[in-house]
């Protein structure tokens, strides 16, 4: 009997030190995972397509953040080029870890270690053009405009300035202030007054022609454009209220700027050149 309860007290003291020995390997691996979250890091990768000068603008938020004074691994790899810096961390504002030129198009990698895998979700990256922003001003994705549009405007100033669109181009830009213009209404109605100008009586196969019957068109009332003549806005000459400058706003106001009157003129008179003859607008 006793030697039953011997057995009996060995095979449970045995039992309970497999059972301490099973919590001890779990509380070691827990605290060995707790160690690599908080080694944990976060890769951010860009398709750099412009050669450039490029900021990387970094934002740790306050809710993810680890305490303050930790130090933070920042790094760049794009292409051959490696940089690296280590900043104490700073939350719920953005900065400028790292600046890179790169001389040709490629993949920018931006690494950030030595926070915890909470205060790297809570955190943001972004890679912009230096000159895209204004001097000690930073990137807010609230503000900037999309991407498709951006390389739109980097096409269009690659062109050259024989098939260059002015038309389209200046109403691309206004687009990126009022969205809602209707880029073909627009470029259409820009077509209505070149076909209204070569019906004109004066319009002939002279550049001198062509440039008084766009003159007359413009600036003097008459059947030609409605008995509405174009002139300027007394009331914003220099077009100080933003939307005054919007090529669509003086076609229906009919009252120009310095921005919109000569350029609505220069649009006119490209569009009378022989390179552009054979094109269709919109």
């Amino acid at each position: 009997m006793d030697a039953a309860r011997s057995q009996s007290v060995f095979c449970s003291a045995k039992h309970s030190r497999t059972i301490a020995f099973i919590f001890l390997v779990a509380a070691y691996l827990g605290a060995a995972a707790s160690a690599l979250a908080d080694q944990s890091e976060r890769t951010w990768t860009f398709d750099l397509a412009t050669p450039g000068s490029y900021k990387v603008q970094v934002e740790h938020r306050a809710k993810g953040a680890d305490r303050s004074g930790t130090k933070v691994h920042y790094t760049i790899q794009a292409g051959m080029q490696s940089q690296s810096r280590d900043l104490d961390v700073l939350t719920d504002h953005p900065f400028i870890p790292l600046i890179v030129d790169l001389p040709h198009p490629t993949k920018m990698r931006v690494t950030v270690s030595g926070l915890s895998a909470t205060a790297l979700r809570a955190t943001r990256v972004f890679v912009y053009d230096t000159n895209s922003q204004a001097p000690g001003e930073y990137f807010d994705p609230a503000k900037s405009i999309e991407l498709p549009t951006v390389r739109q405007v980097r096409a269009m100033l690659k062109e050259s300035e024989a098939t260059l669109d002015l038309a389209r181009a200046k109403i691309t830009l206004d687009r990126m202030v009022d969205p809602s213009i209707n880029l073909e209404v627009t470029l259409q109605q820009v077509d209505s007054i070149v076909a209204r100008i070569r019906s004109m009586p004066e319009f002939g196969n002279a550049d001198e022609t062509k440039l008084e019957a766009l003159r007359r068109y413009l600036y003097d009332a008459g059947e030609w454009n409605e008995h509405r003549a174009y002139q300027y806005d007394l009331n914003d000459p220099l077009g100080h209220k933003l939307s005054n400058k919007l090529l669509p706003t003086y076609l229906a106001t009919r009252k120009g700027n310095c921005v919109t009157m000569p350029f609505l003129f220069i649009i006119l008179v490209t569009m009378e050149r022989p390179a552009r003859d054979s094109q269709t607008v919109g």
